[in-house]
């Protein structure tokens, strides 16, 4: 599995505008073949988002996507700088698979 994790920060007159966007490619991006789950969290401007992918396949095909295209056409000028992304093979953990019960 490849977890992506990214943060985002929106200038401060447009952290709903961004929101607003993430959104939208939030519910196109989980239509996707491959993706395992996609979600996003705020605080104020600051926004994370969590991807994660079935390989690197999945992963790539996303990159090149129309959702994820849209998004930084339309989330370009809203952002108070370039994200920060982590992408890696998950390690450990997340809740996929084995039940918690007992653990």
């Amino acid at each position: 599995m490849i977890v992506i994790v990214a943060t985002l920060q929106a200038r401060p007159e447009a952290a709903s505008a961004l929101e607003a966007a993430l959104r939208i490619m939030v519910r196109e991006s989980r239509l996707e073949p491959g993706t395992l789950a996609y979600g996003f969290c705020r605080e104020g401007e600051t926004f994370a988002l969590t991807e994660c992918y079935v390989d690197e396949a999945a992963c790539k095909s996303h990159s090149e996507g129309a959702a994820l295209k849209a998004f930084f056409e339309t989330a370009g000028p809203l952002l108070a700088g370039a994200p920060t992304i982590i992408q890696a093979p998950l390690v450990d953990g997340f809740g996929f698979g084995a039940s918690k019960a007992g653990a």
